[in-house]
């Protein structure tokens, strides 16, 4: 999934709702079953569109047995994400230890 990450990465400043709009499932599942069937470490993404990509990348982080981000720190993350000042986000996140 690193693939997934870099591909879209090189993208992500210049598309417009890359995570908001959804990608083709059908292809979406495609790039999944080559990441499945993978025997070697890189699988070719340059020829999907980018935002089927980030809905591969979508799906994986979903079908994860435990969350990425701790329960523990969901609730300080959404708060801290939700005000409109910059400099109190900067200060929340450093928080986070």
């Amino acid at each position: 999934m690193m693939e997934c990450h870099a591909n879209v990465d090189i993208v992500a400043l210049k598309t417009e709702g890359l995570f908001r709009i959804s990608g083709e499932q059908d292809v979406v599942h495609h790039i999944r079953n080559l990441f499945d069937a993978a025997v070697q470490d890189n699988v070719a993404l340059e020829s999907f569109e980018v935002h089927d990509v980030a809905s591969a990348l979508k799906l994986f982080l979903r079908q994860l047995p435990d969350p990425l981000l701790t329960r523990r720190l969901f609730q300080p993350l959404v708060d801290v994400s939700s005000t409109n000042q910059p400099a109190c986000r900067i200060l929340g996140f450093i928080r986070f230890d």
